[in-house]
């Protein structure tokens, strides 16, 4: 045996690299060499009890047809009393798992009906997986919540916790707060037919240190405070955000390590009010979503305040969405999101994905999206979704000859989810040579896109977007954007002979040249 294997992190790193389980099995059952490395990788990652309840001596365990599911599941149900010898085997494997995912009862064999009254009764120590490092809990059965802490071992660093019960869900909180301070990442969701209490949750955050990635139904202010001030945060979420009418300052470093942030169900002016103290950040991901219908003129008040305070060389993904699907006219009127508001985020030149949900849809314009284009020439996605069309709803201003732009200036499009009119359409190549041709877009969207032909803007789209696909989403002529979808593979291939074509009468000329 070469002396390499005596270490033992050159055995791990070789078994790493096996992905079939039936081979790591074999590799377990037939080297002593291999058998931690190879056990090690087969019980890392577990989402069911059903494998260490096997583990038990088969004189314990037996496992049986449950008659109420008409024979489609199992059960497992104890033989005799547990003694201290019957734990040896499942305890060999248990010290082996690192990330445990619950999702309550198991299908089809189930032995949580017994397992948990048999862990919190005899378990040998104080944990079922003592070395687990990573445990996502999410179960409808309000009984077996409270045998959590039995997975809640102290090298635990990463808590993902779903449970519909909030008063027992926030109790949790407490406990954790005390023994759990140095979790580094955090996942906390409720239902939300319960009213959430932020206070709690709060103060949990408070007791936080060593904080990554934090997902929370919300926070009040002054626990926002407190992460602001942790050099490790990097990721936020927030699933509802309002501020307080008086906010209190935050220091001029706040959030310094801070790539994420997610605001949730909010309005423009709590958005605003957090946009403003994430000067030192440095985002690449600003994600907002609004429970109501934001206004024009408050829209705009917003864009200017993430124009001013994210880090422009920074950002790479901007989201902002709405939950709001019915509008008022008056909505519909004094609700869109105007060139204004787009132009300011001219400033951000790393932009990889921008998606944009307005309800009351755009009052975007060609010159307008020039200057998008141009300022963004990294981009890859962009996805401009107005809400339902309905009468009186404005046309799109943005035309056909716009999309030229995106085709000379974001060479790496490859998605395009934008309302426009394709009623008039231009020349197909006002840019000579292949700056006209644009081979990365693979997907248009089309919605809210008003069309009367469908041939010429077959004709203009294969000519600058030979690789796109149309997929339509909604819009009132249907029918003539099917009949682009079927026009486009034939132009794309008739254009592709066509080039064929002239390559070969170059290449033929080229021979007579040479000849005379």
């Amino acid at each position: 045996m070469h002396r390499s294997f005596q270490i033992k992190e050159i055995r791990s790193e070789i078994v790493s690299h096996i992905d079939h389980e039936a081979s790591l099995a074999a590799l377990a059952q037939t080297s002593q060499l291999f058998q931690d490395p190879a056990l090690n990788i087969l019980w890392r990652k577990q989402d069911t009890l059903y494998h260490l309840a096997r583990c038990f001596p088969s004189d314990l365990v037996i496992e049986e047809v449950s008659p109420d599911t008409g024979g489609l599941s199992q059960r497992m149900r104890l033989l005799r009393p547990i003694v201290a010898t019957d734990w040896e085997r499942p305890l060999f494997y248990s010290r082996r798992v690192r990330h445990f995912d619950f999702q309550g009862p198991d299908y089809p064999v189930d032995p949580s009906d017994w397992i948990f009254s048999v862990l919190s009764l005899s378990l040998p120590g104080d944990y079922v997986f003592p070395n687990l490092e990573s445990l996502d809990w999410f179960s409808e059965d309000s009984s077996s919540f409270p045998f959590i802490c039995l997975f809640l071992g102290p090298s635990v660093t990463s808590l993902s916790v779903t449970y519909p019960d909030l008063p027992s869900y926030l109790s949790l909180l407490s406990a954790l707060s005390r023994k759990h301070a140095s979790l580094t990442a955090v996942t906390l969701t409720v239902d939300w037919e319960n009213d959430v209490d932020g206070r709690y949750i709060s103060l949990f955050a408070n007791n936080l240190t060593r904080i990554e990635t934090l997902a929370v139904p919300g926070l009040d202010w002054s626990a926002l405070q407190h992460l602001s001030g942790l050099a490790t945060l990097r990721s936020l979420r927030l699933d509802k955000f309002i501020a307080p009418i008086s906010c209190p300052l935050f220091s001029s470093t706040a959030f310094s390590a801070l790539e994420s942030i997610n605001i949730g169900e909010t309005d423009a002016s709590s958005a605003t009010r957090l946009i403003a103290v994430m000067s030192s950040a440095p985002l690449r991901c600003l994600y907002i979503s609004f429970a109501t219908c934001i206004s024009t003129a408050r829209m705009s008040v917003l864009y200017r305040a993430i124009a001013a305070n994210i880090s422009r060389t920074t950002l790479t993904q901007f989201r902002q969405q709405s939950a709001v699907k019915i509008l008022t006219e008056a909505e519909q009127r004094t609700c869109m999101i105007d060139n204004n508001a787009m132009r300011s985020l001219c400033c951000f030149p790393n932009l990889v994905g921008v998606a944009i949900t307005s309800p009351a849809g755009f009052e975007l314009d060609d010159d307008t999206l020039a200057d998008l284009a141009c300022a963004w020439p990294r981009l890859e996605s962009l996805s401009l979704t107005p809400g339902l069309v309905r009468p009186g709803t404005a046309e799109p201003r943005v035309t056909l000859a716009a999309l030229h732009h995106l085709a000379k200036h974001c060479s790496q499009l490859r998605m395009l989810r934008l309302p426009f009119d394709a009623t008039v359409v231009p020349a197909a190549a006002p840019v000579s040579g292949e700056q006209a041709r644009h081979v990365a877009l693979r997907y248009l969207h089309i919605e809210h896109c008003p069309i009367e032909a469908s041939l010429p803007v077959s004709r203009f789209l294969s000519g600058i977007f030979p690789n796109v696909s149309v997929d339509i989403v909604r819009c009132s002529g249907r029918k003539r954007w099917m009949e682009v979808r079927e026009q486009l593979l034939h132009f794309v291939a008739a254009r592709e002979e066509e080039r064929a074509w002239a390559r070969h009468r170059s290449v033929v000329g080229e021979i007579i040249v040479d000849r005379f």
